[in-house]
Formats: structure tokens, sequence, C-alpha cells
């Protein structure tokens, strides 16, 4: 079981290494790859991939102005997501459905791809 989440989907791989924040929301048959980080406010649609080493909703740099106020804003991926190893997705972004990236690609706060 991932570190941290202890409600899995039907049909959804998580890797033990990957750490999942309780408060996000995981579809139905998704696949999380070692050392993947799943943060706070994240919302995670149906059929996704998130490849190693990817970080799903990074904090903002709010964060590291003041930690114990930062409220995460919401981060979402749609339906048949592919993210592939080590990307990083900060807080706020919101990918729509059928998004397909690289490796090591990295979408900032207030993206929104469609």
């Amino acid at each position: 079981m991932a570190i941290g989440h202890d409600h899995v989907e039907k049909g959804s791989v998580i890797a033990a290494t990957a750490s999942v924040s309780k408060s996000a929301k995981l579809g139905q048959r998704i696949r999380i790859g070692p050392g993947a980080v799943i943060g706070d406010g994240v919302e995670i649609g149906n059929n996704c991939f998130v490849g190693s080493g990817s970080i799903i909703g990074e904090p903002t740099r709010d964060y590291y102005k003041n930690p114990d106020a930062y409220a995460p804003p919401p981060t979402r991926l749609g339906d048949n997501c592919i993210i592939r190893a080590h990307c990083c997705v900060y807080a706020g972004a919101s990918i729509g459905d059928e998004f397909e990236c690289g490796s090591y690609v990295q979408i900032r706060e207030g993206s929104a791809i469609e």
C-alpha cells in the first residue's frame, strides 16, 4: 500500500514506495510508479499513469514563505492522462483528459491544459 493513502479503487496499482496524500482523490484504474509523490488537494481521474519519481501537486512558493499558513490550490489531472517519469506538476495546475507528456517535464502553477 502506498505511504499515507489507505483507499485504492479497484483496478489501481500504486507502488509501495509512492507517497499519496490522504486528501488526494484518486480515480479508478490508475497506476502510480515507485517514488512518485501525490500531494494535498490533488485529484487524479480514471485510467491515469504517473511515472516513477514524479510529483503531482508540488507546493507553490507560498509554502516556502509560510508553511503553517499554506493552503494548497486544487491540482487536477483529467481522465486517461500519462505523466512519464520524473515530471513535476505544481499545485494549482489543471490538466484535462487525454494529456500525455514525456519525462522530466515541469508544469507550473496556474497552467491550464485542456
